[in-house]
């Protein structure tokens, strides 16, 4: 069973260079579409403009990444793994253009899987969650647990909250020509039936957790990234209200800090490689 990877990016530095990396260490065949460029505030990404977002020039003349991310993929051009989507000299209409621009190249029943370029999964992850859609075909699509990030080193540790409620994170789907997507804020895979792929039969997070599936997703851990959701979302005084939350140490209500965040019960603190694991990154700590 091949997988089709697919991945929205705009400054993706310095997580983009994870990926293909990991994507080499697999057993199976696969696929990496990467999309990159601006998502203007329309369809399912106009609630951005309508909280008082707006697009900021942080992309070069050509719309494209400013940081170095479009060299990189510039020079993975040639790979016969991986496919480059850009839109010429424009932003694209909205996140949901972007993601159904690789749709037409996908010609076989395989595992569409969505990476974030901040989301970042070891290969051992990825053959496991292949392995369990094989050994039971009435799955559809599956939700993970995510190690959620709002720092360099600082994640969500509270359980069912912001970044680790079972809902979150659905990623995996059992693809078939004819399928498109609907939306992706929420994501939704619809078949030529017009039948949301994620509501058969998914499995859940806790499953896919039990069998040591989990990834890092490093939303809020650059001084860079926050800026641009600051400006982009309308998420008002983000970043210095974000470099107040790194100052703090020990357990911390998020809420306190960054006002848009779901629920007093989301938890962070600093993260435990005894305990967790290592990093996939190294980021350099905040000034």
């Amino acid at each position: 069973m091949k997988i089709h990877f697919f991945t929205i990016v705009l400054n993706g530095e310095p997580f983009v260079e994870h990926h293909l990396k990991e994507f080499a260490k697999l057993t199976f065949d696969w696929h990496w579409h990467v999309i990159e460029g601006v998502a203007d505030h329309q369809g399912d990404t106009a609630w951005g403009k309508a909280n008082g977002g707006h697009i900021p020039k942080v992309y070069g003349e050509d719309f494209l990444s400013s940081d170095g991310t479009k060299e990189y993929l510039n020079s993975i051009v040639g790979h016969q793994q991986v496919t480059i989507y850009r839109k010429s000299n424009s932003f694209w209409n909205h996140k949901t253009e972007m993601v159904n621009a690789p749709i037409g190249n996908i010609k076989e029943p395989c595992l569409l899987f969505q990476v974030d370029v901040d989301e970042l999964w070891t290969a051992e992850a990825l053959e496991r969650t292949r392995r369990m859609f094989i050994d039971d075909p009435a799955r559809h699509s599956a939700y993970f647990y995510c190690y959620y990030f709002f720092g360099p080193r600082k994640y969500v540790t509270s359980e069912d909250s912001w970044g680790t409620r079972g809902v979150y994170w659905m990623r995996c789907w059992r693809f078939q020509p004819g399928c498109s997507w609907k939306s992706h804020e929420p994501v939704c895979l619809v078949n030529a039936a017009g039948v949301d792929v994620g509501r058969i039969h998914p499995f859940p997070m806790e499953e896919t957790r039990s069998n040591g599936i989990t990834f890092q997703h490093f939303a809020y851990s650059t001084e860079k990234d926050v800026l641009f959701k600051e400006h982009y979302y309308g998420y008002r005084n983000a970043t210095s209200k974000w470099k107040a939350l790194q100052a703090k140490k020990g357990p911390i209500q998020v809420k306190r800090f960054l006002p848009w965040i779901d629920g007093w019960d989301c938890i962070v603190d600093d993260w435990d490689e005894a305990k967790n694991g290592k990093l996939l990154v190294d980021l350099p700590p905040i000034d």
